[in-house]
């Protein structure tokens, strides 16, 4: 049974990256506790059913089931070995930041990239703004955001460089030719907003029917080069 045991942590460490939580040496008690309540079926989680056997003998259901809400802190239908060790006291349970940047982070590779925090960031705000908060949290610009600059962000931190602008027209112009296509116009939309609307307005303003928009078709009176950096 040890043995057993013992294989299925060495499973778990490569199955499972529990930040300040490595599965190095000899298991803890609750690491073994986990593996030994990971039986049916052996997934490297504990469903409720598997969850109850940690549990004091002929504890009620609802005692159970306010436990596993208790635990569930990723609020899923099974507990992960984190989330076991943090409810048994093993370990201190990750910040809501911690917790935020792995669900924001979709290709687990330790960074936020703009397209995951335009997934992240919830309502119609225009792409335009979320390219905005991106490069203010981007501290060293390095188009990631590790997971202090998401945790500076997250708890209203992040602050943009003294004197620095943002103008629309330069965080729409995405490939920084100095002139929208109607894709690009249609990022100054809240999303959601049907292309008929941004055809429209984008037709208006582009006055020689060239499809693009300078910056004084854009903005009238506006600059007509880019502000020196």
């Amino acid at each position: 049974m040890t043995s057993t045991i013992l294989t299925r942590l060495s499973l778990l460490a490569c199955a499972v990256a529990l930040p300040g939580t490595a599965l190095a040496g000899a298991p803890t008690a609750g690491e073994l506790e986990f593996a030994a309540a990971d039986i049916a079926p052996a997934d490297g989680s504990l469903n409720k059913e598997e969850f109850t056997t940690t549990l004091p003998e002929g504890s009620k259901p609802k005692f159970v089931n306010k436990q596993f809400k208790k635990a569930n802190f990723v609020k899923s239908e099974s507990l992960t070995l984190e989330e076991y060790l943090v409810y048994i006291g093993d370990i201190e349970a990750p910040t809501k930041q911690e917790l935020s940047f792995r669900v924001a982070d979709l290709n687990l590779n330790g960074g936020i990239d703009l397209a995951e925090l335009n997934t992240a960031t919830p309502g119609k705000s225009p792409f335009i703004n979320i390219v905005k908060t991106f490069l203010i949290a981007d501290d060293d610009a390095n188009d990631e955001l590790s997971r202090a600059e998401w945790t500076l962000l997250k708890t209203g931190k992040a602050k943009p460089a003294k004197g620095e602008k943002f103008l629309k027209f330069v965080l729409a112009d995405a490939n920084e030719n100095n002139q929208l296509t109607n894709l690009e116009f249609a990022s100054t939309f809240p999303r959601g907003t049907v292309q008929a609307k941004v055809d429209v307005k984008f037709d208006k303003l582009d006055k020689n029917d060239d499809t693009f928009l300078t910056r004084d078709e854009y903005n009238p009176g506006a600059p007509k080069t880019p502000p020196a950096p």
